[in-house]
């Protein structure tokens, strides 16, 4: 931050020159504003004194303030190129915070759409096994409509079925069982 002590010049011109962030060069940016303002009304000030000093024909006194006119109206130049530098100096810090901010979404949207890349595979192959377990239950309907399998038999095609998925094939065989037992009972 830029320090207090200095002048609001000064400091709008180090807060120009370095890079500043965009809320504190707003800040520097609102106090020259006040201070255009209160140059302006000052001059208006002088203004009227120098129509006063002019009907009192006080010549030394239109002197001084005609260069105190002068000096306030060299103040008030230099505050508005500096209002005009802080504006652009304003827009390119914005713009800098601007890019900084969009590549760090750039990477959370990356992540995202890693995560939901993955999501989606894990998704399919919940459809498949899905799929899978109503095939296999499909054709156990149709063979148990058929045949009575006891559950050695039941186990046997379970196995076949679902050689490396250990757990549809445990479903298949509490399924199958519990299908034969209906049917031997029914």
């Amino acid at each position: 931050m830029i320090k207090k002590l200095k002048s609001l010049t000064q400091r709008a011109a180090q807060a120009i020159k370095n890079d500043t962030p965009s809320a504190e060069l707003t800040e520097i940016k609102r106090e020259v504003g006040e201070r255009i303002h209160q140059v302006e009304v000052e001059l208006k000030t002088k203004e009227q004194e120098i129509e006063a000093a002019m009907i009192d024909g006080d010549l030394d006194g239109l002197r001084a303030i005609r260069h105190q006119e002068a000096e306030l109206k060299d103040e008030d130049k230099v505050l508005h190129r500096q209002n005009s530098d802080l504006h652009r100096a304003i827009r390119n810090a914005e713009g800098e915070e601007a890019m900084k901010s969009a590549e760090k979404l750039r990477k959370e949207l990356g992540k995202a759409l890693d995560q939901a890349e993955k999501a989606q595979a894990i998704l399919q192959q919940a459809q498949a096994s899905a799929r899978e377990v109503a095939k296999a239950r499909e054709t156990a309907a149709y063979i148990g409509e058929s045949l009575l399998f006891d559950s050695a038999t039941i186990r046997s095609l379970a196995e076949l079925a679902f050689k490396h998925d250990t757990e549809q094939k445990q479903i298949m065989i509490d399924l199958g069982i519990r299908d034969a037992m209906i049917a031997e009972r029914g």
